[in-house]
């Protein structure tokens, strides 16, 4: 601030000498005074000076020096006031805006100067800022259009934000805002940046503001600087998210005209929709409940039609104190129009304007709008709730069906609920989760025509996962193959890894094992549910990791891999049917990691522990110990205990249970050999094949074999051999085929075999075919023959007469021609072959 300051030269002589007053680097001149006259309007200059000096004073400086500023969200937003004394700051006082004092005041070393900081500052804090000495009032709201600057000093501050675009903070219900009729009103749509505006909603239709006489300044809003009665209702404005994920934002404001201090009439606004002309219509005001309760001045109602509407068509009905109903007869499309109620007193009265349309009844419509953009999409964050605000507009009056994703029928509960007021239906669905994404449907049916509408429910979820059903120990060498079922939105995406211990149980050395096969698979029913399957051969112990990530967060799953060569952690390994005679080694095995060598078969109550054999033995992976039986007898028949101690030292007991069959000797009990003969005549079935069965029993049981003429036949392109070898498929047959085909069964008691004869007779040759081609054969190499021989002698003629002619011609030549010129007188492509060869 550069403070007034002036000089003032004065000489005194018998007349007055030029005064110079600088005040603000400007000089005044003032005309020659006399002398008495020239003092006392020094001094009266002097005082002037010395009050627009102190009033200067009082207007401090704001530093930036800028008429507005533009910051990011989340900086620090920090303002600065210099001036001669104490210093206040002004924010703006924004509707319906909970927060905590956010900002401090800091004084500086100069008395005069104080810093107003805002840390982190929010889409909120974009306002007006205005700073004042102490003593001074500021006017900062948002319905504030002129902010005087004589003594206060004011900045602009844009705070850009990548979330939001509106820089007020209302609730969902709105704000109300009364003025009176004739002052300016302001619909505080205010953007956190100066190059955004919002969308203009009245009675939340899009309108042209100009049209209803409102101007637009980014720094306040749309402002209408006279108000009346027909500037009564709700406006709405909608910002698009900068991101366009979800739809718009919306603030809804409320104009209510204070005409005095009388409650306006209330009207039922559901009852003035999609009113029809061509027969009698019938609107209702009422007294408002705090009217009628205010006093005992006695209040009535009147309705007021347009002017368009005569009065013969018009009845007026009033059955109660608190009530008064309109009838229109025969309405008529012209009827349309401002139809007022108003509640009168003795003293005041208090209207309310009511915008009536009325439409052609033959004319039946179905109008679905959205409240806003993208209103029928919804995404949330999981365990939040889900809002669908629909306005359904039909004629005649429509049903409105609430379908889940699968069609099936909503019903109100108290996870899902369908409420309805005038126009809008707002579908809820509380505590989403990630189940609940989907498509959902309203139908909606009058009597004319249907339609559907899609609902859809996106879900933000972070991950869950679990790896399937698997052992945890397994063979070396095995290939086992896993799956990880993982669900989240969006789709998470899921990666393996195997870390190996060679070391184990230490695992500070760690080993990254690959993966031969990895193979998502998405799920039929679900967009949200995903498996992954993977395949890994398993050399030693380690940690099995699913780890599913989405743009939320990442979950990882843990599966502890063993390696074992006995039954799992603590098991038998069975030797599968015994019976009388055999001779068996019963395998009890114990992980090393989670027992100790104290392990033992426990065989007091066998009926020959006597006679039992039981080795130790230890391998990489397991304590083992191994019941040998020798010649296994019916009474050997019974329960084992194998009993081991853990590391915990406790005692651990696993049964194996012995049951010995009856031997017997193996025989053949169905086939289709029955040791006989049979021909096959491949003349008659070139494509002839044969399917020879053996079904055999025994026990042990016996192992089969096929033979031909005593040889064992093997699985190739003309034999195949089924899996349990109880099947012969013989695919074609040559000649060489014939012989004695077989099957075996043999076991330590005996043998039992069947066969069968074969025949293979070939097809007779056709000779004569063979001499045809021979035939013809001999013809076409006479035929070349002939040819050749005929091109021989004509070239040898063609020759002879060439010949003959060059020597005609060298007979007609000098003595002194050259032999040798001979060949000049031939074409050139016959010296070579007329020339005699040396």
């Amino acid at each position: 601030m550069t403070y007034a300051r002036f000089d003032v030269a004065l000489k005194l002589n018998r007349s007055c000498e030029i005064l110079f007053l600088k005040v603000e680097d400007q000089r005044l001149l003032f005309c020659q005074l006399y002398e008495m006259r020239c003092i006392t309007a020094t001094w009266i200059l002097i005082l002037l000076v010395a009050l627009l000096r102190d009033t200067e004073s009082r207007k401090p400086t704001m530093i930036p020096e800028k008429e507005q500023l533009v910051i990011k969200e989340g900086d620090e937003l920090r303002l600065s006031c210099r001036g001669d004394g104490p210093i206040q700051f002004s924010t703006m006082k924004l509707s319906g805006d909970n927060r905590q004092s956010n900002y401090t005041i800091v004084s500086g070393n100069n008395k005069g100067e104080h810093t107003f900081v805002v840390p982190h500052a929010a889409a909120v804090d974009t306002g007006w800022y205005g700073c004042a000495e102490d003593g001074i009032t500021i006017i900062n709201d948002e319905q504030t259009i002129e902010r005087p600057g004589e003594n206060i000093s004011w900045i602009y501050v844009f705070v850009n934000s990548a979330n939001r675009s509106f820089a007020n903070k209302v609730d969902l219900a709105g704000s109300e805002i009364i003025r009176l009729p004739g002052s300016s009103f302001v619909i505080p749509c205010r953007t956190t940046a100066e190059d955004l505006k919002p969308k203009f909603l009245y009675f939340y239709t899009e309108a042209n503001p100009a049209e209803h006489g409102f101007r637009f300044d980014p720094k306040i809003g749309f402002i209408k600087d006279e108000v009346g009665v027909e500037d009564y209702g709700d406006y709405t404005c909608a910002y698009p998210f900068p991101n366009n994920v979800e739809k718009d934002e919306e603030q809804t404001y409320h104009l209510e005209l204070d005409l005095d201090d009388l409650k306006p009439p209330f009207v039922d606004e559901n009852e003035f929709h999609h009113l029809v002309w061509g027969r009698n219509q019938t609107i209702t005001c009422n007294i408002s409940s705090e009217t009628h309760n205010w006093d005992e001045d006695i209040y009535y109602l009147k309705w007021t039609a347009p002017s368009s509407v005569p009065e013969t068509r018009l009845v007026h009905k009033n059955p109660t104190a608190e009530s008064a109903q309109l009838t229109i007869i025969n309405v008529e499309e012209s009827d349309s129009g401002l139809y007022i109620c108003t509640v009168m007193g003795q003293f005041r009265s208090k209207s309310i304007p009511i915008k009536v349309q009325f439409h052609d009844p033959n004319r039946p419509h179905l109008k679905v709008i959205e409240s806003s953009e993208n209103a029928t999409f919804v995404n949330v964050t999981e365990k939040s709730t889900a809002v669908w605000a629909i306005d359904i507009d039909t004629y005649p009056k429509a049903t409105v069906t609430w379908l889940s994703k699968d069609k099936t029928v909503i019903t109100d509960t108290s996870k899902y609920s369908h409420t309805v007021h005038g126009l809008r239906h707002k579908f809820q669905i509380s505590d989403v989760r990630i189940t609940d994404v989907g498509v959902y449907t309203i139908h909606i049916d009058t009597s004319n025509q249907t339609r559907d509408c899609e609902l859809v429910l996106m879900v933000q979820a972070a991950p869950v996962a679990h790896i399937g059903e698997s052992s945890s120990y397994y063979a070396l060498g095995e290939t086992a193959r896993f799956s990880c079922y993982t669900s989240g939105s969006p789709l998470p995406n899921i990666t393996w890894s195997y870390l190996e211990y060679p070391a184990f149980p230490s695992k500070t050395i760690v080993n990254h094992a690959n993966f031969s096969k990895i193979s998502n698979e998405l799920s039929e029913f679900s967009t949200v549910d995903l498996v992954s399957h993977a395949n890994i051969t398993i050399n030693m112990a380690g940690d099995l990791i699913c780890k599913s990530c989405n743009n939320i967060d990442c979950v990882e799953v843990i599966q502890s891999i063993f390696v074992s060569d006995g039954n799992g952690s603590f098991g038998i390994i069975d030797p599968g049917y015994v019976v009388e005679g055999d001779n068996i080694d019963v395998t009890c095995g114990a992980s090393v990691h989670n027992y100790t060598d104290d392990i033992t078969w426990d065989v007091k109550n066998a009926s020959r522990n006597g006679s039992v054999i039981i080795n130790k033995r230890k391998t990489n992976f397991t304590f083992q110990s191994i019941l040998v039986l020798k010649n296994v007898q019916k009474s050997d028949s019974g329960d084992y205990f194998c009993k081991a101690v853990n590391k915990n030292n406790h005692d651990e007991t696993v049964v194996y249970h012995l049951s010995v069959l009856d031997a017997h000797a193996p025989s053949i009990i169905e086939s289709n050999m029955n040791n006989s003969e049979i021909s096959i005549d491949l003349g008659k079935d070139e494509k002839a094949t044969r399917r020879l069965t053996c079904s055999v029993e025994g026990m042990p049981f016996p192992e089969i074999t096929w033979l031909k003429d005593g040889d064992r036949l093997e699985n190739n392109e003309q034999y195949v051999i089924s899996p349990n070898k109880s099947e012969l498929h013989i695919r074609y047959f040559f000649g060489t085929d014939s012989g004695n085909y077989s099957c075996r069964a043999k076991s330590r008691l005996g043998v039992s075999e069947k066969s069968l004869r074969l025949l293979i007779k070939e097809a007779p040759r056709n000779n004569a075919v063979w001499i045809g081609l021979i035939c013809v054969l001999i013809a076409m190499i006479v035929g070349v023959v002939i040819y050749m021989r005929f091109k021989v002698k004509r070239e040898e003629r063609l020759k002879q007469e060439y010949r003959n002619m060059a020597l005609s011609q060298l007979q007609q030549r000098s003595p002194d021609f050259n032999l040798n010129d001979e060949d000049e007188l031939l074409p050139i492509d016959q010296v070579a072959t007329a020339r005699p060869q040396l």
